[in-house]
């Protein structure tokens, strides 16, 4: 443990905000009289996604990453200029505030005021960056690195090609098939030419595109596939976390908590996938995964017994075979960047455990 946690404080990436001004995670305290709720629990905070172009969300909340209550949302409309100010914006509680107002300012801070129950309340926040702990975090010895060294040699295309996709230095991106009317676009989905046996740690770091107008799976959507098991990549900052948005291995368990961060933010993925077992063919074990999404586990040794699949078809008529499987990284259209991708046997030894 002490030799990852040196590799991780020695490697660490610089923090970056996203682009936009407001979009991020804030924390702050709330002032309360003596003897009320926030006088006891004062710690706040608030997350402000983008959800169209004009659209801010707003949530108050007591802590971030551990699916809680929310003290308040709302919803701003703003041209991005000036300060967000949520005076009059319409809102909802899913506990006791019966009012809430302030601004945001674009220099990071906030300052609300609200109502809990029939005591006034007042909170100051401050914008900070929630960096993952593993960003930067450099290959195991004996790892195989598959994007991180300018070059794609790693990885083909379904048909065996060569990747069409974009090689900006140490860091790689989806170049999606245009759309041209009457022709089919094509799949542009990589996946690495050598198959890996046994048990498995991966590293993965990558970077959304701001889609202020998209929405759901239309928004930084692409997957990292272990076989035919998908731990889906997608602009989930502003959502709850559920089966089909980031940290969910896709359609079968949704993230313990969202520890997705905003787009244009780089943001990482460390798993351990331990293989299937089979008996004279037939498979005595499935396949488990646990997952850390910016450094917060998401899902805790899941054992998953199908592929996963938006069609109920595939999935139960999926058969499991015995046998090296390929890593992926999806296109879905979107310009996802990747960067210090790499994977290694997975060891026993406790100073390689996350």
């Amino acid at each position: 443990m002490k030799k990852l946690i040196l590799a991780i404080l020695l490697s660490a990436g610089v923090a970056v905000f996203a682009e936009d001004v407001f979009v991020g995670e804030y924390k702050g305290s709330c002032e309360a009289p003596k003897g009320s709720y926030f006088q006891m629990n004062p710690t706040v905070h608030m997350q402000i996604s983008r959800i169209t172009p004009d659209t801010y969300r707003v949530k108050v909340l007591p802590f971030i990453c551990r699916r809680p209550y929310i003290y308040a949302i709302c919803e701003v409309k703003s041209d991005g200029k000036g300060d967000l100010v949520l005076d009059g914006a319409p809102f909802t509680t899913q506990y006791n505030f019966t009012k809430i107002s302030g601004v945001v300012k674009a220099d990071g801070t906030a300052e609300l005021e609200g109502v809990w129950g029939k005591t006034p309340v007042k909170m100051k926040l401050e914008k900070f960056y929630r960096g993952s702990p593993t960003m930067g975090l450099k290959p195991f010895e004996g790892a195989t690195i598959l994007i991180g060294e300018g070059n794609l040699d790693k990885w083909r295309e379904a048909d065996g090609s060569a990747p069409a996709w974009e090689i900006l230095g140490e860091v790689v991106e989806i170049k999606p098939d245009p759309k041209i009317k009457g022709k089919k676009r094509k799949n542009r989905t990589i996946y690495t030419r050598e198959k890996f046996s046994g048990d498995l740690r991966l590293h993965l770091e990558y970077k959304l595109p701001e889609e202020y107008d998209k929405s759901g799976q239309g928004r930084g959507n692409s997957g990292l596939f272990f076989g035919d098991i998908e731990l889906q990549i997608l602009d989930s900052f502003h959502s709850d976390g559920l089966w089909d948005e980031a940290g969910a291995l896709y359609r079968f368990s949704p993230p313990q908590v969202n520890a997705a961060l905003p787009a244009q933010t780089w943001q990482t993925y460390d798993v351990e996938y331990i293989a299937a077992k089979y008996k004279d063919g037939k498979i005595v074990s499935y396949p488990r995964l646990t997952v850390w999404h910016n450094g917060v586990k998401v899902q805790g040794d899941v054992e998953v017994s199908s592929c996963t699949s938006h069609r109920q078809d595939l999935v139960n008529n999926y058969k499991f075979t015995e046998g090296p499987i390929s890593i992926s990284l999806q296109d879905h259209d979107h310009k996802v960047q990747f960067r210090n991708m790499w994977v290694c046997p997975l060891s026993t030894d406790d100073d390689k455990n996350l």
